[in-house]
């Protein structure tokens, strides 16, 4: 068996590990799970490994899902608003582990967990 070149194996490697990696971005008010909202492919309820999410200046998203920030390379980057929702006893749920959270916006939430790191 012939080894792999060590640029083949790196690309591999960074391939694996984090060239999915995306960034969702609202262009528009609208729920969190509407494609239209962000222009494109709606972001996963689960936020992984370099995952970014941002929600500009002037734009409210309206959490229609329990979110999970669950990678410490994963980033929420609220400078509008995200707003919770749900109007029954039980409301929707933020999970937030170590990550990247800033922003100057307003996040209104009735379920926060925070887990591990600084915040």
């Amino acid at each position: 068996m012939k080894k792999l070149p060590i640029a083949i194996l790196t690309c591999l490697v960074l391939y694996c590990t984090g060239a999915r990696a995306a960034k969702y971005q609202a262009v528009t008010t609208g729920f969190y799970t509407n494609s239209t909202t962000w222009g494109g492919l709606a972001p996963d309820s689960v936020i992984t490994a370099g995952d970014t999410i941002v929600i500009p200046n002037g734009i409210t998203v309206w959490m229609d899902t329990d979110i999970r920030v669950a990678h410490n390379s994963a980033s929420l980057e609220i400078d509008g608003s995200l707003i919770d929702t749900f109007t029954g006893p039980m409301a929707y749920r933020m999970e937030l582990t170590p990550c990247l959270f800033n922003g100057t916006g307003v996040l209104k939430q009735r379920r926060l967990s925070i887990k591990g790191g600084l915040l």
